[in-house]
């Protein structure tokens, strides 16, 4: 028997549990319409037959193979409801509740032993389930299809369960139309979902096949099955932006006899939730981070308020027993916390599994053959943060197969295999989630960079760069060394906007590449941007709030071991030249005394850079509530948000991955 983490055992229940109510949901949804002599929705014995099929699948997947066996039974006897070999009627339903019965109660003995249902339980049900099958399902068909004289070439195109439909349809005396349309390439996706979901209003669409309709070369076209009771005029109304194509292929006719319908049964199964896991809108678990983030402040100034009070009163009774209760409240508070940000935790997978559809699309749009890989899709990051990464994630992922990747021919010449491979990973580093979009394809040429980069004037001739200096051009907005502009993102087009909303989430973009063998983008974010640890420091009198998931170290300097070179401050750190910034200049702050004779320096970095911010003291940690800032200071590169410190006071907090950004621009400038 598989041993499972306690997390994973109630995620297991808590997908298993939602799949099983909507599947109950479901059932009761048929028994309705059969009670009531309505049409019965294909698409609730669909999404019936598609709840077992899921629930097979995680079981397996969790190791559960007995629990599987039963879930894939099931799903066996709803494969011939669905293709209409078995009718629903009394003792089909029955039989039907009793099945999700018994699923019900092997997921509660998963949930009492943490392990799998015994063979002695599935085995049985599996005998029995097929037993049933044999006995009610019927293998032949009546010759519906002859009496509306539906020709053999459109049967023979269809899937068994799409033949099935279409004989549902002609026997609820429907008129079977078939529909021919065509768009553009570019945009076939978004006006074929209109146009189905438009007909869906009018019946069922039966089937989607590729027609063949004559089209232009950036064309393609579609024949659309569809059964409705409405008549030709109407569809032709609903459709009219799409200039379709209408063909009859049945006009309705009397139908034979209808199906008979069946009665209801309850089972005695319990009512009692198996998990004790609750979904929870993000919006709400904002509202417990912010009370969260007002708590701390209030901890902030009882702690304060209580070192004052022992100042002035000594360390009395009333005093120290305050102190004391001040600490539990810490320690109670963090734990709070860290409760809070893990309820706000998300696997990448919710990103990560949109993934092959980009691919699969992008690639048949450009003729390429890509083979896409996905590690690290249980990395968890903040839900909010997932939210953001979608669209920065799916351009790249565009990006690798349009100008990455090669051509199957180009790839084959250059002696690699036709198909691409294309990696998507992500793993923790520390604080910080780092993804990682690793293509096999030519890589980037950094000359033609350069000459694209000195024809608009961003470097000058005789300006040396690296190679990683050069890729950083990429993101100037609107840098590209395509000539020709497609629908399809290209790298360097758009990849200023990528960035951007990289620093906007607090993380940065880097790209390492080898011309010939590849490119890799790499993503640095920070797991959280609600409630974080801070270092306070002093700067001309004003305090600011590094990040403490980015600060590396502090230690005192002495100015003399600070040096210049080529007009900017450095000094040796750890066998390196670390490069310094004084925020009292990237910020225009005007210093009322004397500088302190020996400032202090904070280490920052972020993936692999490093710079030191140069301060004149150090206040200590504390934890902060990052509030977003809506005036002239959203504008100012290196200020991330404000945090309210409980005294009255409101402290700006730093941006280290912008002002990382800002400064190595300037280096290579």
């Amino acid at each position: 028997m598989e041993n499972h983490s306690e997390k994973a055992l109630r995620d297991f229940l808590s997908e298993a549990e939602e799949i099983l109510e909507e599947m109950g949901q479901d059932v009761l949804s048929v028994e309705n319409a059969v009670h009531s002599g309505s049409p019965l929705d294909p698409d609730i014995v669909n999404r019936l037959f598609r709840g077992a099929h899921s629930l097979k699948g995680v079981s397996g997947m969790f190791g559960f193979g007995q629990l599987s066996k039963i879930a894939h039974s099931l799903e066996d006897l709803l494969d011939q409801i669905r293709l209409g070999k078995i009718a629903f009627a009394d003792d089909v339903l029955d039989f039907l509740l009793s099945g999700i019965g018994t699923l019900r109660a092997a997921v509660a003995d998963v949930s009492k032993s943490g392990g799998d249902v015994d063979e002695s339980t599935a085995a049985p049900f599996s005998d029995k389930v097929a037993k049933f099958v044999a006995a009610k399902a019927s293998s032949t068909q009546d010759d519906i299809f002859a009496a509306y004289n539906i020709a053999p070439d459109i049967v023979a195109v269809l899937t068994e369960y799409e033949e099935h439909r279409l004989r549902e349809n002609l026997r609820a005396r429907r008129n079977i139309f078939r529909i021919s349309v065509k768009y553009p390439l570019m945009e076939f996706d978004q006006r074929l979902g209109a146009a189905t979901e438009s007909l869906k209003k009018l019946g069922e669409l039966i089937t989607t096949l590729p027609s063949k309709l004559e089209a232009d070369a950036d064309q393609i076209a579609f024949d659309l099955l569809v059964g409705t009771d409405s008549i030709e005029a109407q569809v032709k109304q609903q459709l009219a932006g799409d200039d379709p194509l209408i063909a009859t292929i049945a006009a309705a006719k009397p139908a034979a006899s209808s199906e008979d319908a069946g009665g209801p049964d309850t089972d005695s199964e319990s009512l009692r939730s198996l998990s004790k896991t609750v979904r929870v809108d993000i919006d709400k678990i904002d509202q417990i981070s912010n009370i969260v983030g007002e708590l701390v402040l209030i901890k902030s100034t009882l702690g304060r308020l209580t070192d004052e009070m022992k100042l002035h009163t000594g360390a009395s009774g009333t005093a120290i027993e305050i102190a004391k209760q001040a600490k539990l409240l810490d320690r109670k508070l963090s734990e709070l916390q860290k409760s809070v940000m893990d309820v706000r935790m998300v696997p990448m997978r919710q990103v990560f599994d949109k993934l092959n559809r980009i691919v699969r699309k992008t690639s048949k749009e450009l003729d390429k053959e890509i083979d896409l890989e996905i590690l690290g899709a249980d990395t968890e990051l903040d839900k909010l943060l997932i939210e953001d990464l979608a669209d920065p994630l799916m351009h790249l992922v565009r990006n690798a197969i349009d100008h990455g990747i090669e051509a199957p021919s180009a790839r084959l010449k250059s002696g690699k295999p036709a198909r691409g491979k294309l990696s998507v990973r992500a793993y923790q580093k520390g604080n910080h989630v780092a993804i990682e979009i690793i293509d096999d394809g030519n890589g980037i040429d950094a000359d033609a960079v350069r000459v694209k980069a000195l024809e608009r004037g961003l470097i000058r001739q005789d300006q040396e760069l690296a190679s990683d200096e050069v890729y950083q051009l990429l993101f100037e907005p609107g840098f590209s060394t395509k000539s020709e502009v497609t629908e399809i993102s290209g790298r360097g087009v758009g990849l200023d906007v990528v960035k951007n909303n990289i620093a906007s989430m607090g993380g940065l973009i880097d790209i390492t590449s080898e011309l010939g063998q590849g490119t890799k983008f790499s993503l640095t974010l920070p797991i959280t941007l609600a409630i974080i640890q801070a270092l306070l420091v002093d700067v001309c009198d004003d305090t600011y709030a590094i990040p403490l998931n980015s600060v590396l170290e502090s230690m005192f300097v002495d100015p003399d071991h600070i040096e210049t070179i080529e007009s900017r401050e450095v000094m040796q750190y750890r066998d390196s030249t670390l490069p310094l910034i004084r925020l009292e200049a990237s910020f225009g702050l005007k210093r009322k005394g004397m500088p302190p004779s020996q400032p202090f320096v904070v280490v920052v970095g972020l993936a692999e850079k490093r710079m030191g911010l140069l301060v004149d003291r150090m206040r200590g940690q504390q934890d902060v509530v990052i509030k977003p800032i809506r005036s002239i200071l959203s504008s100012i590169a290196g200020i991330a948000g404000a945090a309210d410190m409980g005294d009255s006071r409101t402290v700006l907090i730093l941006d280290v991955a912008s002002i990382i950004e800002e400064q190595t621009r300037h280096l290579h400038a």
